[in-house]
C-alpha cells in the first residue's frame, strides 16, 4: 500500500511539459509501422509479378548458369581487354608514324626548303594519336604544295638547277627515291616494330635451333651451355622473373670472355660471365665497387662536359666543314664528337692510355685509332651468338689488347708511391688495392676487370650517344624541352638527379643500346610469375626481350609516349637485380653531360639523306651527321655558366 502511494505521488510530480512529448513519440511510431507495412506489401507485391520470370529462368538452370560465368568471365577479362586495347594503341601509333614518313618521302621536296622550314616552324604536335593524324594529314597536303614551290610546276619532275652551286655532298641532302625509302624502312621497319606486332599475339614462343634464321650451332657458348632451342620472353613479368632467378638462368659468356682475356683457360673469366651465386664473383664486385666509386659522378660529368667543349672548339676552329646554304655546318657525331669524348674519358678516369697500340705476329706495330679492337671483342663476347663471324678477328685483337694493357699495368706499377696515392685513376685504385694485399688483385686479375669494363663501356657508350641524339632530333617538341632542361644550372648534388637522364632514359626506351639479354636454362624448370605456369626446357637460351618488357602497359603508362618524367623503376636498360651494371652511375653521368654539353650551344637538324641517321659499320655507329647551328650569344652565356666549376 505504501508502495503504490509512492508511484502515485511520482507520477503527479512530472511536469506537465513531458505531455506533448510521449504523444509526438507514440505518434512517430505509428507513421514508422504504416512505413514499414506499405515497404512490405511493395515487396509482396514485387515478389508476385517477378514470379513467374524467376520460375521460368530456374526451369532452364543452363542459361543461368551461362549467364553467371559470362559475367565472370567479363569481369576477370575486363583488364586484360583493357591491357590489350592500350597495346594496340601502342602498335597503331608505330604504323601511322610509319606511314606518314613514307607518304612523306614519296614526294619529292627540295631539302633547302624542308630544312629551312624545319629550323623556323618547331612542330609543338603532341604524341596522341590525334595529334598525330593531323600532323599526317597536314603533312600530305602540304608537300604538294612544297614541292611545287621549290622546284616550279615545270620542274618537278626535273633535277634542281641549283645543284651545281651547292657546297655539300649532293647525296647527304638530294638523296634519290629509293634512298629516301630505305631511310623510311631503317627508322621504322625494326625489331622494335616487330616485337610491337607480336605482343599482339603472343607473349613468348619457342624457336628450335635449327630452323632457318636461328641456326645456332649446339656448343656455341662452350661444352657448359649446350643450346637446342631459342625461348623468346616479350612480357616484362617474365623478364624480371629470368633474371632474377640467377641459379636457373645462368650466364654464358664465361666461355668467350676467357678465350679473350687468357686464351681459353677458365681463371680468365669476368664479371659479366660470372654466375652471381659464385665465391669469385661476390669477391670481384666487391673490389669493382671500391674502385668504381658511386661518389665519382661530379668527376665522370666534369670530364665528360670539358672534353665536349674542347670537341666543340675542334669543331669550330676547322675550315673544312661542310655547310649548307642556310650556313649551318654539318656535325659528324662520332668522329666530332663521341669519340674524342670517350678518348678523354678513358685516358682520365681509367687511366688508360688510348689509342692503344702493340706488336703484331709479323713485329709490326699496330694502332687501335677508331676502337676497332673493342668492336672486335664485344661482337664475340656479347653480340654474336654462333660466334664464327666473329672468333677470328676477336682473338687477334685480343692479343693486342691484351699485350697493350700489360704494358700499361706493368708501366703505372713502376711510378713512385707518391705518384701511385696522388693519381685518382680507376687503374691506380686497383694497384693501391694490389699494394694493400686485396684478394683478387694481381696483375692478371687487374687486367681482366679492366678488359670487361673497357670492352662493356666504349661501344655501348658510342652507340647510345648516337641513338639518344637521333630520337630527340625525330621529335621536335621533346628536343626544345631537352634543350631547355640543358641550360639550367645544377649543383653538384644534383647531377644523381640530371635533368636530362629522364629525356636519356627515355630515348634508349625507344632505341635500346642492349634490346635483348640472353640467358642459359640448364635444367627444366617454369616461369610462374604469371597468372599461368610456363614450362621451359633443359639446354634452351632464353632470349628475355628487356626492349619488349619496357614497353608492357601493364608495367609501363602509355608506353607510346615520350615521356622523360617516368619513374626510373620503369628501365631495364642495365639489367636487374643481381647482374645489375655495377657502373651505371658512371655511364649515367657521361651520357647526359655530353648531351647537355650539344644543346646548350646548337640547334640542330636532321639532313634528309641516309648520312642523317646512324649508320653502322658492323655493330659501331660510325655515321651519323647533324646539322648545327650556334644558339643565340644570351645562350651560349648561359650554358658556359653552367660547367663553370
Amino acid at each position: 500500500m505504501a508502495s503504490h502511494l509512492i508511484h502515485s505521488l511520482a507520477f503527479m510530480s512530472v511536469p506537465s511539459t513531458i505531455t506533448p512529448v510521449l504523444s509526438i513519440s507514440e505518434d512517430l511510431s505509428s507513421l514508422v509501422d504504416v512505413a514499414l507495412g506499405s515497404v512490405g506489401a511493395w515487396i509482396e507485391s514485387s515478389c508476385q509479378r517477378i514470379e513467374p520470370f524467376v520460375d521460368a529462368l530456374l526451369s532452364h538452370y543452363e542459361l543461368l548458369l551461362l549467364a553467371a560465368l559470362l559475367l565472370y568471365s567479363l569481369m576477370r577479362s575486363s583488364r586484360m581487354l583493357f591491357l590489350y586495347s592500350l597495346q594496340l594503341i601502342e602498335f597503331i601509333v608505330r604504323f601511322l608514324r610509319f606511314a606518314g614518313d613514307l607518304l612523306t618521302e614519296l614526294f619529292w621536296v627540295n631539302p633547302r626548303y624542308r630544312i629551312h622550314r624545319e629550323f623556323r616552324h618547331r612542330s609543338q604536335t603532341g604524341f596522341s594519336l590525334v595529334s598525330i593524324f593531323t600532323s599526317f594529314v597536314r603533312e600530305v597536303l602540304l608537300l604538294p604544295i612544297d614541292w611545287i614551290r621549290s622546284l616550279g610546276v615545270n620542274g618537278v619532275f626535273g633535277p634542281d638547277p641549283l645543284t651545281e652551286s651547292k657546297h655539300y655532298r649532293k647525296r647527304a641532302f638530294y638523296p634519290s627515291l629509293l634512298q629516301r625509302l630505305l631511310v623510311v624502312k631503317n627508322k621504322h621497319i625494326t625489331i622494335y616494330f616487330v616485337l610491337s606486332l607480336m605482343r599482339l599475339f603472343v607473349n613468348r614462343f619457342t624457336l628450335p635451333a635449327w630452323l632457318p634464321g636461328v641456326n645456332i650451332k649446339e656448343y656455341s657458348h662452350g661444352d657448359e651451355f649446350p643450346v637446342m632451342r631459342q625461348l623468346h620472353l616479350l612480357r616484362r613479368q617474365d623478364v624480371e622473373e629470368v633474371l632474377e632467378r640467377s641459379e636457373d638462368f645462368c650466364v654464358v659468356y664465361g666461355p668467350r670472355m676467357c678465350d679473350v682475356t687468357k686464351n681459353g683457360r677458365s681463371s680468365g673469366n669476368f664479371l659479366l660471365g660470372m654466375q652471381s651465386t659464385s665465391p669469385t664473383y661476390t669477391r670481384d664486385i666487391s673490389n669493382m665497387r671500391l674502385v668504381f666509386r658511386r661518389d665519382d659522378v661530379h668527376r665522370c660529368h666534369r670530364i665528360a662536359a670539358d672534353a665536349s667543349v674542347d670537341s666543340f672548339l675542334a669543331f669550330e676552329s676547322r675550315t673544312d666543314v661542310l655547310r649548307d646554304l642556310d650556313g649551318s655546318k654539318v656535325l659528324s657525331l662520332p668522329k666530332d664528337l663521341v669519340l674524342p669524348v670517350i678518348q678523354s674519358f678513358i685516358e682520365k678516369y681509367f687511366g688508360v692510355r688510348l689509342p692503344m697500340q702493340a706488336v703484331n705476329a709479323e713485329g709490326a706495330a699496330e694502332i687501335d685509332f677508331n676502337f676497332v679492337w673493342f668492336s672486335h671483342l664485344f661482337h664475340y663476347i656479347f653480340y654474336d651468338l654462333n660466334g664464327d663471324d666473329s672468333r677470328e678477328a676477336a682473338l687477334a685483337s685480343a692479343v693486342l689488347f691484351n699485350q697493350d694493357l700489360d704494358r700499361q699495368i706493368a708501366t703505372a706499377k713502376q711510378q713512385s708511391s707518391t705518384n701511385l696515392e696522388s693519381a685518382n685513376t680507376v687503374l691506380a685504385r686497383c694497384l693501391r688495392l694490389q699494394q694493400s694485399g686485396t684478394p683478387g688483385m694481381d696483375d692478371l686479375a687487374i687486367r681482366i676487370n679492366l678488359t670487361g669494363f673497357l670492352v662493356g663501356a666504349v661501344l655501348p657508350l658510342i652507340n647510345t650517344i648516337c641513338q639518344v641524339i637521333d630520337q630527340l632530333i625525330s621529335r621536335p617538341r621533346i628536343l626544345e624541352q631537352a634543350a631547355k632542361a640543358a641550360k639550367s644550372p645544377m649543383d653538384g648534388d644534383q647531377l644523381f638527379l640530371n635533368p636530362l637522364q629522364g629525356f636519356v632514359l627515355e630515348a634508349l626506351r625507344f632505341s635500346p643500346g642492349d634490346p635483348v639479354i640472353y640467358r642459359h636454362c640448364k635444367s627444366r624448370t617454369e616461369l610462374v610469375s604469371a597468372s599461368y605456369r610456363s614450362s621451359v626446357s633443359a639446354n634452351t637460351l632464353v632470349m628475355a626481350w628487356n626492349s619488349s618488357a619496357m614497353f608492357d602497359p601493364k608495367y609501363v603508362g602509355q608506353p607510346w609516349q615520350f615521356n622523360p618524367n617516368r619513374p626510373s623503376l620503369d628501365y631495364l636498360h642495365f639489367g636487374h637485380m643481381s647482374h645489375v651494371c655495377a657502373g651505371k652511375y658512371i655511364v649515367m653521368s657521361v651520357i647526359p653531360a655530353i648531351i647537355q654539353e650539344l644543346l646548350s650551344r646548337y640547334e640542330m637538324a636532321r639532313i634528309p639523306g641516309t648520312c642523317g641517321y646512324p649508320t653502322k659499320h658492323g655493330i659501331t655507329v660510325s655515321e651519323f651527321d647533324v646539322l648545327v647551328r650556334p644558339r643565340s650569344s644570351d645562350d651560349l652565356v648561359k650554358a658556359i655558366s653552367t660547367v663553370t666549376p
